[in-house]
């Protein structure tokens, strides 16, 4: 029996399709997308739309509830968008769930061109669509897989363009506007948690593909989207970057003590601020391969990723020893830019100075001792001169007692920070000797 867009001709031959809509505080974004979900071309009757809120504040569901009754809602207990795409598709009734998030907009074709896809081939587990700005520039056409563990959205080629093509295989689908086989989303184990949000739709791409499923891009099925419309830059940079880290612990674990460092966002190299912050993500990396992997593997992994960690913070010393210097020198520079002004200073003072004595003394040329009144005159001279070079001398040793105090407090701190970072070494390869 055909099962292409002709065979699709009923509305009971329309399978059901369940649309979960992750929301917190979109308010602002809900009546597009909302509106545009109410004017594609699939019957309402085979359409499930379910928004699960994750705690907003701004009355975004009491929104919903009052212009688009026909939504379901679900709460979520804490903000996951993770854990709420999977309390709505275990909740879903439909044979298909697609995500979407809230700050977009999608076309009347969107749904039904995935559907089409899913249906034509029964060992596609997921097919994704082309995600435009509101520009119209392609924001995602899939993802790929760069250097050392990263993952960006993929643009169309011009090749795809020059070719029209409509449909190719994927690595990985951007979770933004996704459909997905329930019985392969089940069969996988829904979207792992502990990624709260980005890089989730790469783990379970990854899963689904190891588990020998198809994954597809539509172009046809479009939809437009806000970039980051309701989460902040930084917020999304670090969610990546951890995430990152969580993924290859995950999927690719003898891998993380080489790719610990990356681009260098838990490090000082980004921000001198930085420095040790990697550990502020350590117990979440060591529980993802504890619960992953095998008691030996596991010992391995952990004992490369400390070793690892010694030399991030070998190196962020070096990098903090650096910056000291840097400042020192900075310092150094300032006060002799000072210095020189206060030459300057002093000898504009001492110019002023002897003009004045030079104008009393061609007054009293005519009633003095001439010889008398150069000797007196060169004699001040000579104690302003002294009195400018002492000043000057002061200012110096002052400026070099400063430096040199900051740099051995510099050093100090350095040295103090290494042997606390030494112990607390000591005592964690104790802890795991006793253990």
């Amino acid at each position: 029996m055909e099962v292409g867009p002709g065979a699709m001709k009923t509305k009971n031959q329309f399978p059901c399709v369940s649309v979960i809509i992750v929301n917190y505080n979109g308010i602002k974004y809900l009546p597009a997308c909302l509106a545009s979900l109410s004017s594609i071309a699939y019957p309402r009757t085979r359409l499930e739309i379910i928004l699960v809120d994750n705690g907003s504040t701004d009355k975004s569901p009491e929104y919903v509830r009052a212009n688009f009754p026909q939504v379901k809602i679900l709460q979520n207990d804490v903000n996951n968008y993770a854990r709420a795409n999977n309390l709505g598709a275990r909740k879903a009734r439909g044979k298909y769930i697609a995500l979407l998030n809230n700050d977009t907009k999608v076309n009347k074709q969107w749904l039904r061109e995935l559907v089409t896809t899913m249906e034509s081939d029964t060992k596609a587990a997921a097919a994704g669509s082309k995600i435009l700005f509101f520009d119209g520039r392609v924001e995602s056409a899939g993802h790929r897989k760069l250097d050392n563990f990263y993952w960006e959205d993929k643009t169309e080629s011009q090749e795809d363009r020059e070719a029209g093509v409509e449909l190719r295989s994927a690595v990985s689908l951007c979770g933004c506007s996704v459909i997905y086989r329930k019985s392969a989303l089940r069969r996988a184990g829904y979207f792992d948690e502990d990624f709260n949000m980005y890089l989730e739709d790469v783990d379970i791409s990854i899963r689904l593909k190891r588990r020998g499923w198809h994954l597809l891009y539509v172009s046809k099925s479009i939809v437009y989207h806000v970039h980051h419309g309701t989460s902040r830059e930084e917020e999304a940079l670090f969610f990546s970057e951890r995430n990152r880290l969580l993924l290859i612990a995950k999927h690719y674990p003898q891998a993380l003590n080489r790719a610990l460092w990356g681009r260098g966002y838990f490090t000082a190299h980004r921000d001198i601020k930085q420095q040790a912050a990697v550990y502020q993500i350590l117990a979440e990396l060591v529980l993802k391969i504890i619960k992953h992997h095998r008691p030996e593997l596991a010992r391995r992994v952990l004992s490369g990723l400390f070793e690892e960690l010694k030399n991030v913070s070998n190196a962020e010393n070096r990098l903090l020893v650096e910056k000291i210097c840097q400042l020192v020198n900075s310092a150094a520079a300032q006060q002799g830019i000072l210095a020189e002004q206060s030459h300057t200073i002093t000898q504009l003072n001492l110019a002023e100075q002897g003009k004045k004595a030079a104008e009393e003394f061609v007054k009293e040329l005519q009633s003095a001792d001439l010889a008398k009144q150069f000797d007196q005159a060169a004699q001040q001279m000579n104690v302003w001169l002294k009195q400018g070079a002492d000043y000057l001398k002061q200012r110096m040793e002052e400026a070099n007692k400063g430096i040199h105090g900051s740099f051995v407090a510099a050093l100090g701190a350095s040295q103090k920070s290494k042997r606390q970072e030494e112990e607390t070494g000591l005592r964690r390869r104790q802890a795991e000797d006793a253990a």
